[in-house]
């Protein structure tokens, strides 16, 4: 074979010839120009499917050094290098512009892959991993989550009730997320949350 892998993995050959430790696999998604995306839970991974070559690639994930802007122990404010220290990352979706977001079941964040700019990605942020909702105590844990009850009340989870749900470190005011599972975005950079372990769905209002 002309294809040498970059892992044990098999990413930098063919697709057909990539391997995964488990069967663990949760989130798909296609971009605007065919790039297939796929989260391979178990190995702490998003992998990218290039249409045109047919190589498997690693998006962003396993990363164990995060860069010194990271606002959280996954990286996000990091170039994707430096990003991606993932606890079972989940659903997953495309916007229409091409940026990848990603549901973090076990980290309780979601998060986004800024491939180009949009209403939610800036030219700084291109080819870095920013978070899009959920909150963090410090730069060294997971996201914080609040497990409601099925009644609960808007006293029982901070923020409910409000319009949007912001990112950023936890207050009265900013919503924990609890097992995300689903995301979605539209063009104006609403961002649509499946915030399945809070009992809830959730929009982030987008700049628009």
């Amino acid at each position: 074979s002309p294809y040498i892998a970059i892992d044990s993995y098999g990413d930098g050959c063919p697709a057909t010839l990539a391997s995964f430790s488990s069967d663990t696999r949760a989130g798909l998604a296609v971009g605007p120009i065919g790039n297939i995306y796929f989260g391979d839970t178990s190995n702490q991974l998003i992998r990218r499917i290039d249409p045109r070559s047919g190589l498997i690639s690693v998006l962003v994930g396993g990363a164990h050094t995060i860069c010194g802007t990271a606002v959280d122990k996954e990286g996000d404010g990091c170039p994707l290098a430096n990003a991606g220290n993932f606890n079972n990352p989940r659903g997953l979706a495309a916007d229409p512009y091409g940026n990848v977001l990603i549901a973090g079941y076990g980290d309780y964040l979601v998060h986004i892959v800024c491939n180009t700019v949009s209403p939610l990605c800036t030219a700084a942020q291109v080819g870095t991993m920013r978070v899009i909702a959920g909150c963090t105590t410090t730069t060294t844990a997971f996201g914080s989550a609040t497990s409601p009850t099925p009644s609960a009340s808007a006293s029982q989870i901070a923020g409910d009730g409000t319009a949007a749900v912001v990112a950023g470190a936890c207050s009265a005011s900013t919503v924990s997320l609890y097992q995300p599972r689903g995301v979605s975005a539209d063009k104006w950079g609403n961002v649509y949350i499946g915030d399945t372990g809070a009992l809830r769905y959730r929009v982030v209002v987008g700049p628009y």
